[in-house]
């Protein structure tokens, strides 16, 4: 059993460094490049079903692929964390305000919520509750997310104690696969070669 995780194209928010969360924000133009180089890659491979946030930067990232005829699910289980009144803001700011209430409040950094929305720990929950979704897929699916849900999903999925942090660009692939000894491993890791660059390793952290 294998599945490949895509971070989404870029958009503007992630050029301005600005924490997009919930909110529905569109690809750039360098998104929409991004996500025609990636489909042109991925069209070589057999169809494989395609599970995708519901948002509109995950979604438009594969366009292209359903455009061909691959079959395409979305679930809102695939957000990103929900920022509520943070949305928007950048995450020096959203790190630095957390810090502030979890002080103010005698309360720790994950239990911190935004108004509106999700703390570290309520996120946490939705991604191993998503980790052990993805476990039961047919092999293979191709699931398009964001950043921070895909780490935590990974993490997850890998069996790590601690939380683990992995890096993805945009439009990343990341192939992972189940071991016949039962465990999950990473046989790559936000693969950028249709952008002509490749970057990036696993980073526990």
């Amino acid at each position: 059993m294998r599945h490949y995780f895509v971070r989404h194209a870029q958009t503007q928010w992630n050029a301005e460094g600005r924490a997009q969360g919930h909110s529905d924000t569109p690809l750039s133009d360098l998104g929409s490049r991004q996500a025609r180089l990636l489909c042109e890659r991925i069209s070589s491979w057999q169809p494989v079903s395609i599970l995708s946030s519901d948002l509109a930067r995950a979604r438009e990232t594969v366009a292209g692929l359903v455009s061909a005829g691959w079959n395409i699910e979305t679930d809102p289980r695939l957000r990103e964390r929900n920022l509520g009144e943070w949305e928007g803001r950048s995450f020096d700011w959203i790190q630095e305000e957390t810090a502030t209430r979890a002080a103010e409040w005698g309360t720790s950094f994950e239990t911190v919520r935004p108004e509106g929305g999700e703390s570290l720990a309520d996120f946490a929950d939705r991604a191993a509750g998503v980790a052990q979704w993805i476990a039961s897929l047919p092999s293979p699916t191709l699931i398009v997310s964001h950043r921070l849900l895909m780490s935590q999903v990974m993490g997850a999925l890998l069996g790590g104690g601690a939380p683990r942090s992995f890096h993805f660009e945009n439009t990343g692939v990341t192939e992972l696969a189940l071991h016949d000894e039962g465990f999950w491993q990473v046989l790559h890791h936000n693969d950028t070669t249709h952008l002509g660059f490749t970057v990036g390793s696993v980073a526990p952290r």
